[in-house]
């Protein structure tokens, strides 16, 4: 099965930096896959096999994916127990003796597809338009951005130095691309695959509270998986969309 476009470009793979608002919605078909995905596909035993072989989905399905959940459902709970495991496997696969090396780094390069790639890929028709109220609910970005605000000030500080400026590890795109991995990434991405595991527990039934930077540790773990782009542009596009009310 060929990579899908989005994913690779040559033997990299490539952040995912939203050119304008428009960029950020998903379609009807996306919209479809990612809610019968979220509905139980995510826990399939094959489909997981694919997702530790694929590295999860490509950059921009990985933040849009993390959008529906947010968006559709209550807590994006789906993408936080796929992350906690895909970040713990991360850490592992980097993990030996002395320095990361560039021949471990090369392990993260995805050997599968994106499944939201293929899947609107192979679709003929623009959608479902039963999907319609939803589609527009994931566009909106209500609930994401409010997300985003308020652990801002955790995740933007350990943001990737090469994306944003920030002192967390390079990400995962940017490795790729030769980027020095730095002394202690495969301890960063096991402490992070923690607080992602406490994050989990946090959203069941008589859960622990979690704390800032428990609650910053999903957008951490997306933005080291797909590049930093979607935080950003998304924070920007909100605050650049009209304001409803009378006149």
């Amino acid at each position: 099965m060929a990579l899908a476009k989005t994913e690779v470009q040559g033997e990299e793979v490539a952040p995912w930096w939203p050119a304008d608002p428009g960029d950020l919605d998903v379609t009807l078909a996306e919209v479809k896959q990612m809610w019968w995905f979220l509905d139980g596909s995510i826990m399939a035993v094959h489909v997981r096999h694919h997702l530790w072989r694929s590295w999860g989905f490509c950059p921009r399905h990985t933040w849009l994916q993390a959008v529906a959940d947010c968006e559709l459902r209550w807590r994006p709970m789906s993408t936080a127990v796929l992350y906690e495991d895909l970040t713990g496997r991360a850490a592992h696969t980097l993990c030996g003796p002395g320095r990361v090396t560039p021949r471990r780094v090369r392990r993260l390069r995805p050997k599968e597809s994106c499944f939201p790639c293929d899947y609107v890929l192979a679709t003929r028709s623009d959608g479902d338009g039963r999907f319609g109220d939803s589609r527009q609910r994931v566009n909106r970005r209500q609930r994401t951005v409010d997300r985003l605000l308020e652990t801002r000030d955790g995740w933007e500080r350990r943001s990737c130095p090469v994306c944003l400026g920030g002192d967390g590890p390079v990400c995962r795109p940017h490795l790729l691309r030769g980027v020095d991995p730095g002394e202690d990434l495969p301890d960063v991405l096991a402490e992070l695959a923690g607080r992602l595991r406490y994050l989990v527990k946090s959203m069941t039934w008589k859960g622990p509270t979690p704390k800032p930077e428990t609650e910053a540790a999903l957008v951490e773990s997306l933005g080291w998986f797909a590049g930093w782009g979607f935080p950003v542009a998304a924070i920007d596009a909100a605050h650049k969309r009209p304001k409803k009310g009378r006149h």
